[in-house]
C-alpha cells in the first residue's frame, strides 16, 4: 500500500455545499475534491473498484470522479471530481431544464439500484449543467440500498421537482414558484402546493379506528366515484376533486421511481411568451440566417446585418475561450459565439420565455450553450443583500468575454440604474473583454426619443467605464442600424 501525499490545510477551500456523513468537498489547486471519512471508506473503495461510477460518468449522468494518492486530515480516502465550468441554481433554470434534471435523477437511482445503490437525497442543487445537459455532482449522496425498501427521497422529490413543474401550468404563478425556489431548500410543500394549485380537496388528516383518512384517501374515492358517474354534472365535480395530485410514497423503490418517472414524463411545459421573447426576430439576421443559428449549421456574416455582423466579427477578432451574452435574450449572438468556435458559452436572461426556447433548441441539436434565467443586475438574492447577490453571481457565471448588447438604454432610462453601476455590474462578468452598446437615441426605434436627459450621452457612458478597462474602442455603426454605438472594452492581461 502506498503511502498518500498529506494536502496542506491551509491551502485548502471548503465548498459551501457538499457536506455529508460521508464527507466533504474542497477546492485545492484549481481542482474540486471530496474527503471521504473513515467509516464510508469500505462503500466508496466497493463502489470505485467495481467501476460503477465509471459507467454512470460514461452515461453522462454523474460527475468523472477517480480515486488519488492524497488524504486530509480527517479524511484519509480523497477523490478528484471533474469541474464543472459554471454553478447555476434550480431558480435559474427553465422548467424545462428542471424538468430533465428531475429525469436524470430517478434515472440515475435506477442505474444505482442494479448495484444495491441508490442516492439517500435528490436535492435539485446537487444537479448541475454541463452546457444543456444536466449531471449530477453529489457522490456523496450515494448509499447502500436494502432490498425492498421504500425510496427515501419520495417526498423530497415531489417537492423539489414534480409540485413546481405541475404549478408553473398554471397562469400567473411563475414568479410566485421562482420566489420559493430561491429558499436554501429550493421546494415546495404540500402546503404551499395545495393553496397555490387551489386544490379542492381540504388539508385534512385525522385517523379512524386505526386507518388514515386524508386527502390522498379522498382522492382515491372521488377518483372511484368519477369512474362510476362518468360525465355529467356530478361526474364533473368528482373529476376537480379527483384532479387533485397524489403521490404513493409506500411502494418498493424500483416502483417508486417508475411511478414518479411516468408522471415527470407526462408533465407538459407551458411555452412561456415574454415581452423580449421574440427581440431578435427583428430583422439582425434573414429568416434563413436565423435558421441556420439555432439549428447549429454555423454562421453566414452575409446573412446578418451590418451590426450584428460586426459583432461577430469582433468575437472573431478576440476569440474568447469563454463568452457569457448578458440579457441574451433567446440566444442569438450565443448561437453565433458558438458557430464562430468560441468553447463555453453562457446566455443569460430575465425573461424565462426566451430562456426556456432557447433550452428546448440548444438541448435538441446539442449545442453548448448554457441558458440561465438570471436578471444580471439583480439576481435572485435569497437571504444575502443586492450586492452580495451581484458578486456571488459574478463569481459563478464570469468568463472571458462578456457581451452587454442592446440593454443599457433599458436599465438607465426605464430603470434609473446609473451608469456607473451599470459600468461596475457588467464589468464583473467579464475577465478580459467587454463589448457594449450605447444607444445614442435611448428609447427610440427610428428617431431619438423626445426629452433625453442631458446626462445620457456617449461621453458620460464611456467614462463611466473607463475606472474598469485600460482601452475602450468606440466602434460606430452606420446609420440604417439606428446610430448605435459598440464598445469593446478591455482590461489588463
Amino acid at each position: 500500500m502506498t503511502a498518500s501525499t498529506q494536502i496542506p490545510k491551509d491551502e485548502i477551500q471548503w465548498c459551501s455545499w457538499g457536506a455529508d456523513g460521508h464527507g466533504r468537498t474542497f477546492l485545492w489547486r484549481g481542482e474540486v475534491y471530496r474527503g471521504i471519512r473513515p467509516n464510508s471508506i469500505s462503500l466508496f473503495r466497493a463502489v470505485l473498484e467495481g467501476g460503477v461510477l465509471e459507467v454512470l460518468a460514461r452515461k453522462n449522468l454523474i460527475v468523472a470522479t477517480e480515486p488519488t494518492d492524497l488524504s486530509l486530515d480527517e479524511f484519509p480516502l480523497v477523490l478528484r471530481h471533474e469541474r464543472i465550468p459554471f454553478v447555476t441554481y434550480p431558480c435559474e433554470w427553465s422548467f424545462g431544464m428542471l424538468k430533465d434534471a428531475a429525469l436524470l435523477v430517478l434515472r440515475l437511482n435506477r442505474e444505482l439500484l442494479k448495484h444495491g445503490l441508490i442516492l439517500g437525497d435528490c436535492h435539485p442543487f446537487n444537479v448541475l449543467f454541463r452546457g444543456p445537459n444536466p449531471v449530477f455532482v453529489d457522490v456523496g449522496a450515494i448509499a447502500e440500498w436494502p432490498s425492498g425498501a421504500p425510496y427515501p427521497a419520495y417526498a423530497g422529490f415531489v417537492s423539489h421537482y414534480l409540485y413546481p413543474l405541475l404549478l408553473q401550468r398554471r397562469s400567473g404563478l411563475t414568479r410566485v414558484i421562482k420566489a420559493l425556489q430561491e429558499d436554501e431548500l429550493a421546494s415546495i410543500s404540500r402546503e404551499e402546493y395545495h393553496r397555490l394549485s387551489g386544490a379542492l380537496l381540504p388539508p385534512l388528516s385525522v385517523s379512524i379506528r386505526g386507518r388514515k383518512i386524508d386527502r390522498d384517501f379522498w382522492n382515491a374515492v372521488f377518483r372511484g366515484l368519477y369512474n362510476r358517474v362518468g360525465k355529467g354534472s356530478l361526474g364533473g365535480v368528482f373529476r376537480a376533486l379527483a384532479r387533485t395530485p397524489w403521490f404513493e410514497a409506500s411502494a418498493d423503490t424500483p416502483t417508486a421511481l417508475a411511478r414518479l418517472a411516468k408522471r415527470a414524463r407526462s408533465v407538459r411545459i407551458v411555452a412561456a411568451r415574454g415581452e423580449w421573447s421574440a427581440y431578435y426576430e427583428d430583422g439582425s439576421a434573414s429568416p434563413a440566417g436565423l435558421a441556420r443559428l439555432r439549428e447549429g449549421r454555423g454562421v453566414d456574416l452575409d446573412e446578418l446585418d451590418v451590426r450584428a455582423s460586426r459583432i461577430c466579427r469582433i468575437i472573431q477578432e478576440v476569440r474568447p475561450s469563454t463568452l457569457i451574452d448578458l440579457a441574451g435574450n433567446r440566444g442569438l449572438f450565443s448561437l453565433a459565439a458558438v458557430a464562430l468556435g468560441v468553447p463555453r458559452v453562457v446566455c443569460a436572461d430575465h425573461d424565462l420565455g426566451a430562456i426556456e426556447a432557447l433550452y428546448r433548441s440548444i438541448r435538441k441539436r446539442a449545442i453548448n450553450i448554457l441558458p440561465v434565467c438570471l436578471n444580471v443586475m439583480l439576481p435572485g438574492a435569497g437571504s444575502k443583500s443586492v450586492d452580495a447577490a451581484v458578486r456571488a453571481a459574478q463569481a459563478r457565471l464570469r468568463c472571458e468575454m462578456a457581451l452587454a448588447l442592446a440593454v443599457t438604454h433599458h436599465l438607465s432610462l426605464t430603470q434609473g440604474v446609473p451608469f456607473d453601476v451599470i459600468a461596475r455590474t457588467l464589468s464583473g462578468y467579464a475577465t478580459r473583454h467587454l463589448l457594449v452598446e450605447f444607444m445614442p437615441w435611448g428609447l427610440g426605434v427610428r428617431k431619438p426619443s423626445p426629452g433625453l436627459p442631458p446626462w445620457y450621452t456617449l461621453e458620460s457612458f464611456v467614462g463611466a467605464f473607463r475606472p474598469f478597462f485600460r482601452k475602450i474602442d468606440v466602434q460606430h455603426t452606420p446609420a440604417e442600424c439606428n446610430n448605435r454605438v459598440l464598445l469593446v472594452c478591455e482590461k489588463s492581461p
